[in-house]
């Protein structure tokens, strides 16, 4: 597995792994909560092709999901969260080898 940054159409930061199953989200939220100190405020929404988190630290929303176009990512939804997603993605990066 390997992970990709990206651009949305937003224009913000987006970090994706392809190759993750839907289970990966949950790691990845592992990481927003206890390295980066993010919340998590609501249940996840869950659909047939995808489902999507939202983590909120002060007023910076991280996006983490998985469909089947993309596998795994997090996105920033503001300029600010984009170094949050450059800091996820190269720690993610440091232990997916190892997977």
């Amino acid at each position: 597995m390997k992970g990709k940054f990206y651009v949305t159409a937003k224009g913000y930061k987006s970090y994706e792994i392809f190759e993750a199953d839907e289970t990966f989200i949950f790691k990845i939220a592992d990481i927003l909560v206890d390295k980066l100190e993010f919340k998590k405020e609501a249940v996840p929404i869950i659909g047939l092709d995808g489902c999507y988190m939202d983590f909120f630290k002060n007023h910076i929303v991280i996006t983490v999901g998985w469909d089947n176009w993309s596998g795994c990512f997090a996105m920033s939804n503001c300029c600010e969260g984009e170094r949050y997603i450059i800091e996820l993605g190269k720690y993610v990066d440091s232990f997916l080898e190892t997977l």
